[in-house]
């Protein structure tokens, strides 16, 4: 995919009862099924996660139900430290 037809979306767990910014959009994920990984040290050498997770969704009959979600839980920590955890929802085939 070329990097002028990727899509991105930046955003943030809340509760019901927070209300939304007129300018910002409220998105919903009902998926049930994710893979996930907890991954620690830089960003930058993650890749191999989606690696992963391409070769379990091929073994067992998964394709992606939606985007991946990154939710970085240590922000401010050294690059090289950053803990993130990540979501790819998948769907039986």
């Amino acid at each position: 995919v070329k990097p002028e037809q990727l899509e991105w979306g930046i955003g943030a767990m809340i509760t019901d009862s927070v209300e939304v910014a007129k300018h910002l959009q409220l998105a919903q994920w009902d998926i049930p099924d994710v893979l996930s990984y907890d991954y620690k040290g830089n960003p930058d050498s993650s890749g191999f996660v989606y690696e992963l997770f391409a070769e379990y969704m091929t073994k067992n009959n998964l394709a992606p139900a939606g985007p991946a979600v990154e939710r970085y839980l240590n922000l401010g920590a050294e690059r090289d430290s950053l803990r993130i955890e990540i979501w790819f929802p998948v769907q039986k085939i």
